[in-house]
Order: C-alpha cells, then structure tokens, then sequence
C-alpha cells in the first residue's frame, strides 16, 4: 500500500513612465483612496469605482491593479500587470479622479490597487493598497455559486482519469449537503475525474471501492484531510479521499475568514493527489492548490482566486 497523501494543518517590470504633476500638485498635498473600502467583496462584471481625491490640476496620478500587494520600487507602489490608468478629474468635482481601464473586473479573483503621484520635481506618492475580492454571480443554482470551470493546468498537475463515487453520510453542520456535492464533482471534472454518483455512508478504505468523503476517524489529526491508495484483492487500485468533519469549514463561496478552513482548496488539493500527483510544493505565494499545508483564511480556487499568507505581505 501507498503511504498516504496528507494535507497538513498548519497554525495559525519596471514601472510605466508617469507624466509630470503641475506645480499645484505638491508632495505635501493629500491623496487618498475614493471607492470601495480596503477588504471590499463585489461581484465580478460590475463596474468598479476606483477612484482618488487629490488636487485640482493633478496630472501625475495614476492607478495600478495587481493580482499581489508586493512593493515593486521605492515610491511603494506595487505592480500594474491586471490594470493602468491616469487620473481623469471628475466633471462636477476637480479635485476627484477617475481611472478608465479595460474590464478587468469581469473575471473573478481578488485584486490589490492603489494611485501613485509623480511629481515635477521627480518625487512620488503612493498611497496604501487596498484589497478587493470580485466573487462570480449567484447562479440560479445557489450550490454551484462561484464555482470556477476553470481545468486544472498542466503546471499544477496532471490526472489519471480515475472513477469513485460520493459518500453522503457525516457531513458536518456547516456545510449543506447539496454544496458538498458540488464542490466534489466540480473538483473533479476539473481534475478530469469521474464521479459516478453517490452512496450512503461514509468512505471506508479497504472495502474495494474508490470514494469520497468525510470520516474523521480515518484522518490523521496533524491533517485536514488524507487520499489513502492501495491495491484492490481482485486488481487494480482503490482510492479514497477522505475528509476531517470536525474543524471549522468554509464551504464559500464567500473566502475564508482567519477562523475558517477552506474546503473547496482542500478538496482540490486531494483530488490532485487523487489524479495521480505524489508530490506537494513547498509554502509560499504559489499559483496552485499542491501547496504542503493551508493555514486558515487561505485559499486557492484558480489560477486567478487565491491568497496564501506569503503573498498578503503588504497587509
């Protein structure tokens, strides 16, 4: 038998030229964020507000949007690869900017911005970033609410196709069944897996089937959950994801809180092994669901939806 895959419980370019400011714009003069507060959720393909209070006569501003609070120069601000744009004055309000940009804001994911102000005697303001996290809209199926369909890129891993099926007993209270279901077979079709329904139960190793579910009992307690392969009495491989009931999930699709695991990223993460992957990726601000343990309030959910802590450094 395969030694078990675990997913540890762990505690708690260069900048773009700026056009000058004129001489009423100076480094003492305020600057501050005008649009949703710092941790704001929105849904995603609705306009946002970005804006910025300056001085009347500001020329100098500009807003940058990035997937990551990193500081990139010594003005402070951070990168611009989702979104740039100068400041344009409101009309009725000289001293309120806006900032065109394309729609960035249609995919799902959370984001960072800021406005910066370069001055004509080279000096540069930025102002603090703030975080915003655009959530998918409610589908008329509440269950399937901010799912991505997003397939699991060959970077993060491949997938051997394998079949199982769902177990439906020991869900715990905080999680609706309906949303369990769907976060397992959305996982999977993502993965390129195969469910082939659901039993009653919960999953046992060693009774020749491959499942998924929750049995706290067979998890390890340094773990959140366990994908346990072995081989079958009569061939073949049996694989069996199981999960931890008895810690506190999220089952979305709003993110987890600081108190909260995330269930959907841990699940991902299973189903990787369960696809095939041994391997797990050291901590970080890694793109992918493969990381060796999740602390709470850390997600992955696609390439463009997550927040390990390693990547909030700014905040």
């Amino acid at each position: 038998m395969r030694r078990p895959r675990l997913f540890a419980l762990l505690a708690p370019t260069a900048p773009a030229a700026l056009a000058a400011a004129p001489a009423a714009a100076a480094p003492g003069d305020p600057l501050v964020l005008s649009g949703p507060a710092d941790a704001a959720q929105l849904t995603a393909g609705v306009a946002v507000d970005l804006r910025a209070r300056g001085v009347a006569g500001d020329s100098g501003l500009e807003l940058r949007v990035s997937r990551t609070p990193a500081v990139i120069d010594a003005c402070g601000r951070i990168n611009a690869e989702v979104a740039q744009a100068p400041g344009t004055p409101e009309a009725g309000d000289p001293a309120l900017f806006d900032f065109p940009t394309g729609r960035w804001f249609d995919q799902p994911g959370t984001y960072y911005w800021q406005v910066s102000r370069a001055g004509a005697d080279g000096s540069c303001t930025a102002t603090a970033v703030r975080r915003l996290t655009l959530s998918a809209a409610i589908p008329a199926r509440p269950e399937l609410a901010g799912l991505s369909q997003e397939r699991i890129p060959r970077s993060v891993g491949t997938s051997n196709g394998a079949l199982f099926r769902i177990r439906t007993s020991g869900v715990p209270a905080g999680v609706s069944s309906a949303r369990f279901l769907a976060l397992v077979r959305n996982s999977a079709r993502r993965w390129r897996l195969h469910s082939l329904g659901t039993l009653a139960g919960r999953p046992r190793f060693g009774n020749g089937r491959s499942e998924v579910g929750f049995s706290t009992t067979q998890v390890p307690r340094q773990a959140l959950a366990v994908t346990i392969i072995g081989r079958r009495r009569g061939g073949g491989l049996e694989r069996d994801l199981i999960i931890r009931a008895d810690i506190p999930w999220d089952e979305g699709p709003d993110h987890p809180t600081r108190q909260q695991y995330d269930l959907e990223t841990v699940i991902l993460h299973e189903m990787g092994h369960f696809a095939g992957n041994e391997f797990h990726v050291p901590r970080g601000c890694r793109d992918t669901p493969m990381v060796v343990g999740l602390a709470r309030g850390e997600w992955w959910r696609s390439t463009g939806d997550f927040s390990y802590r390693a990547c909030n450094t700014g905040g």
